[in-house]
Formats: C-alpha cells, sequence, structure tokens
C-alpha cells in the first residue's frame, strides 16, 4: 500500500475539467489554475462544490441562492454564505 493509487492529474487538466463540466458563463470564464493552486481559494472551493450539488440533486441555483434574511442581523456576511449552503442541506 506503499503506491499511490489515485489518478494524478495536474492542476491545468482539473482547470480544464471544472471549466468545461462544471461551471457555466462567467464562473467558467474567470475560473483559472490560480484559483487552486498554490492555495485554494476559499470562494472557489465553495463555488466549485455547490456547482457539484447542483448537478447531482437537478435543482437550479435560484431555487436557494435569493435566501431572503432578516432586517438587522449582527452579521449579515455570515449569514449570506451559511444561508446558501444549509438550504442546499435541507433540500438533499
Amino acid at each position: 500500500m506503499a503506491e499511490n493509487t489515485f489518478p494524478v492529474h495536474n492542476a491545468d487538466t482539473i482547470v480544464n475539467f471544472y471549466r468545461s463540466e462544471v461551471l457555466t458563463g462567467q464562473e467558467a470564464k474567470h475560473f483559472t489554475k490560480g484559483d487552486l493552486t498554490p492555495v485554494p481559494k476559499p470562494e472557489a472551493v465553495q463555488t466549485l462544490y455547490m456547482r457539484v450539488l447542483h448537478l447531482l440533486f437537478r435543482f437550479k441555483p435560484e431555487c436557494h441562492s435569493m435566501v431572503p434574511l432578516l432586517d438587522g442581523i449582527q452579521y449579515p456576511a455570515y449569514h449570506e454564505g451559511a444561508t446558501t449552503i444549509l438550504s442546499v442541506y435541507t433540500r438533499m
């Protein structure tokens, strides 16, 4: 078991796959190798994760991305990111 049994792909191959098979429109156009290497950007990883979930569970991003929030919450930026993920989780 000392060998690596997983396929190893370079970053360019992975970026091309995500651009052609997962991302659409402007997301695909602006996705670059710099989003994944040397340190993956959290927003790029979240976008990829959400798009893969959309493909797997066959629902549109509009179903949950525009969830209204209450006015006057203390940290709206925290709720904005978590609301989308929690919406996907409840639909699964």
